[in-house]
């Protein structure tokens, strides 16, 4: 991030979610934001976009940048798609998101994810 910017990583347990962004100013830190580890400006981000080419927009529409997308779309069963995240070293994200109650919830296909990216393997091919 910016000089006088850290990440300081975050672990629900013994997954990373992601990072607190702390800024120094005078002689206190300031915890500024939450950046989840799919964000734009943190390592795994970063990797994220070069693997993908995505931008912070792309991100916000696919909501990837929120743990919704974990919680409510089967990104582990498109096999490709899943890949991406893992080398990205996002794969934590998925264990976290098994904490939540998805028992009522209709969990959605993540083929539109894929195809939006351009991932060969969904049903249509690019």
């Amino acid at each position: 991030m910016r000089n006088s910017h850290i990440l300081l990583a975050y672990y629900a347990g013994r997954h990373k979610i992601g990072y607190f962004v702390v800024a120094h100013h005078l002689d206190k830190w300031i915890v500024r934001t939450f950046l989840l580890l799919t964000n734009e400006g943190t390592p795994e981000g970063e990797k994220l976009k070069e693997l993908t080419a995505l931008n912070k927009i792309d991100a916000q529409y696919l909501k990837i940048d929120t743990m919704e997308a974990f919680i409510n779309y089967d990104i582990e069963g498109n096999e490709k798609l899943f890949a991406i995240f893992k080398e990205a070293n996002c794969a934590s994200l998925f264990e976290y998101a098994k904490f939540f109650d998805r028992t009522n919830k209709k969990i959605k296909n993540a083929d539109f994810i894929s195809k939006y990216l351009f991932i060969a393997g969904s049903e249509d091919e690019y």
